[in-house]
């Protein structure tokens, strides 16, 4: 009887066993709530967009010149291509992207560590260029179209990594009051801009300088409710900091 017992303990802990393989092998999970790995998307989706505030925000974002540098240190480390543009109140009709370069290519001749200096060369030369851009880019439309500017990358094709240098302070046709916003109105702003958003599925958002000048604490909390709304109902992942992280980490934190 004992040994009838212990033969079906066996068998049902080899079932439990090879359930859990076939689980990972179909990419499933027995941790719940652990996230998927970026690196498969980002190998494949390698454009970084900087996406600069050049509003009444313009003075912050000038500031914000060496951390943009930074980025671009890591785009070159990772050999990804990098394109910036500034944005206005309505992105979608005056972006032009600018300065732009692929990391990817590089010179035949160089491999190895000579290739990662050139690079990185490379990527400390944008920051004339990267000052250039916020400075010299008109104000063509009053206003600040943060979700506009999300609405152009979403519709750029391969983009891996999103970094908005903004206060997030929305001021554009179809936003909000964030001064005033109620969470009803927003979650009506989410519902609304999350279909204009879909293709930024599987893509980092780097909000980058939020609260500075904002008007008041409490829109900057509402701010960072829409566009952490709007980050989950898209399924991205994304990050809220008034500056650039020390180090990029494998998957940004909620934000």
């Amino acid at each position: 009887m004992s040994k009838k017992l212990t033969q079906n303990n066996i068998l049902v802990g080899l079932s439990v066993f090879a359930i859990g393989l076939g689980l990972a092998a179909c990419g499933g999970s027995t941790t719940s709530g652990s996230r998927p790995d970026p690196r498969p998307f980002l190998q494949t989706h390698k454009l970084d967009l900087i996406e600069g505030d050049c509003s009444s925000y313009r003075g912050v974002t000038k500031a914000f010149v060496p951390t943009m540098v930074q980025i671009a240190e890591n785009s070159a480390q990772d050999e990804r291509s990098l394109w910036a543009a500034c944005f206005d109140g309505a992105p979608l009709r005056t972006m032009s992207w600018g300065p732009t370069i692929n990391f990817g290519q590089v010179p035949s001749s160089l491999n190895g560590e000579v290739a990662a200096k050139f690079n990185q060369a490379r990527a400390l030369g944008l920051g004339p260029k990267l000052l250039k851009m916020v400075v010299h880019t008109p104000v063509r439309a009053k206003g600040s179209g943060q979700l506009e500017a999300l609405e152009v990358a979403a519709q750029t094709a391969d983009v891996g990594r999103v970094f908005m240098i903004s206060d997030a302070q929305i001021d554009e046709v179809g936003g909000v009051n964030l001064l005033s916003a109620t969470p009803a109105q927003i979650q009506h702003l989410i519902t609304v801009w999350a279909p204009r958003l879909h293709g930024l599925r599987g893509v980092q958002l780097w909000f980058i300088g939020v609260g500075f000048l904002a008007p008041t604490s409490a829109s900057v909390r509402r701010s960072q409710m829409l566009f952490r709304g709007l980050a989950k109902e898209i399924g991205a992942s994304c990050s809220w900091s008034q500056s650039l992280p020390v180090t990029f980490p494998a998957y940004p934190q909620d934000c």
